[in-house]
């Protein structure tokens, strides 16, 4: 056991002596994002926290070969394009301990720290996954979607990394980062899927954890390492401090730019990059991809004035009179528009254009009688059938009396009679055993015979 820290004492003192004193202590930064504009190189370096770098003294190499770089704070002057997008879990388990109002406020304080130029976008992901937010500078319509937040369940976190990629875009440095308490719940893409998608489209991806340990990191390992990120684990408390810390790495960038060496066209090449500081300088180096220059740069390409061409120029007095001869005729095209004044008309044209009036004057009037004498008709038809009706119910009445007053003749009941006893007695019965019709009720009209008997 003494033997071998012995011997372990011994390899650290010959690496002292053999390594240079500043490669042991040099800060290490991180090339972030490399494009090509077709004539000059574009480099995003992520500068360690805290780290006071020299700008002027800047040195850069590609592929071994030294460029006349130069340097500035990412965000003023040539800009690359930077894209950001919140993957934020709103799963019902952010509920637990006030993990989901801390989230709110990381968030916020996020959109609070990062860069102007940034565009952020916000994702969330439980049951369903929506782009709440598509990348924006806005940060006043980022907070009021984060202040807009509201939880479900489910966690379907592969598809919701999936989209936060897809809403960075394919241009300029592109990162998500991604918030979450809980494992995937099921959905569409596997952990696959999303490892693959994120190297292919070199997004770079940090993954903030919220209380999960053991095996339910691995699968957020993977996703960091595929995007050459890393995995926060984090609590409710340090959660602002958290995100905090991810907007200040895009803060701190600084964007080193030179001209490409004559005939370089690889897509990919080794980039190396030192800022020197006050103690010892910062070096980031990384084997990179070479993309396409952004169409999100601030500078423009200046107007190109182009000159008159050689010959013969158009004199100024040749303007105006041209512009003098375009008037004169609208002049004249507009007077023959006009309608001249008409000749004086003969004695027989005169009485045939009175008759021409006479006649349309009768044709109009004729039409207007047709409607009076309708309308007349439409009465006379009216009155007639209203005393057809009258008549009608006076019939009907007549009637009515007759039924009531029975069979009597003359329309109107009469007071019975009363006859003698004698005369009452013979009515009862006839000689002949039969009986007969009461004589008082025929009506009392002269020389009228007695009744049959029946």
């Amino acid at each position: 056991m003494g033997a071998r820290r012995l011997l372990l004492l011994l390899v650290a003192a010959l690496a002292a002596l053999v390594l240079p004193a500043g490669a042991a202590s040099a800060e290490d930064g991180t090339i972030a994002h490399v494009e090509s504009t077709g004539d000059g190189l574009r480099v995003l370096v992520n500068v360690p926290a805290g780290a006071e770098v020299d700008l002027a003294g800047v040195e850069a190499t590609l592929d071994g070969d030294a460029l006349d770089a130069s340097a500035e704070v990412a965000g003023t002057g040539t800009e690359v394009k930077r894209t950001a997008v919140l993957a934020i879990d709103t799963s019902q388990s952010m509920r637990q301990r006030g993990r989901f109002t801390a989230a709110k406020e990381a968030a916020r304080t996020y959109l609070d720290t990062v860069p102007a130029d940034v565009a952020v976008g916000i994702v969330t992901f439980d049951a369903t996954v929506a782009v709440a937010l598509e990348p924006t500078t806005d940060r006043s319509a980022a907070r009021d979607v984060v202040d807009g937040l509201e939880l479900a369940r489910d966690t379907l976190l592969y598809d919701g990394i999936v989209a936060a990629i897809e809403a960075t875009g394919d241009e300029g440095q592109r990162s998500v980062l991604v918030l979450s308490d809980g494992a995937d719940t099921g959905g569409e893409s596997t952990l696959t899927d999303v490892t693959d998608r994120i190297a292919s489209t070199r997004t770079l991806v940090d993954v903030v954890s919220l209380g999960q340990a053991g095996r339910a990191l691995a699968p957020l390992q993977e996703m960091a390492e595929a995007g050459k990120g890393r995995v926060i684990r984090s609590t409710g408390r340090g959660l602002a401090d958290d995100f905090r810390a991810e907007a200040d790495v895009l803060a701190s960038q600084v964007l080193v730019t030179a001209p490409l060496p004559e005939g370089f066209s690889a897509t990919q090449a080794t980039v190396e990059v030192v800022l020197p500081t006050a103690g010892e300088p910062v070096v980031a180096r990384a084997l990179a991809a070479v993309e396409p220059a952004s169409s999100g740069e601030a500078t423009r390409p200046d107007a190109v004035e182009l000159d008159s061409p050689g010959g013969w120029q158009v004199p100024e007095w040749v303007l105006y009179a041209g512009t003098g001869v375009l008037a004169v005729g609208l002049i004249a095209a507009a007077m023959l528009l006009v309608p001249g004044k008409p000749a004086p008309m003969s004695i027989a044209e005169r009485v045939e254009a009175y008759s021409t009036q006479v006649n349309r004057l009768e044709k109009a009037e004729k039409p207007a009688s047709e409607p009076m004498l309708e309308q007349a008709k439409a009465a006379a038809a009216g009155v007639l059938e209203r005393n057809s009706g009258l008549n009608d119910r006076r019939r009907q009445r007549l009637q009515a009396v007759r039924v009531a007053a029975g069979p009597h003749r003359g329309g109107l009941p009469r007071r019975p009679l009363r006859l003698p006893a004698d005369r009452q007695r013979r009515r009862r019965s006839s000689g002949d055993g039969r009986r007969c019709l009461p004589a008082a009720r025929l009506p009392p009209r002269p020389r009228q015979p007695a009744a049959p008997c029946l």
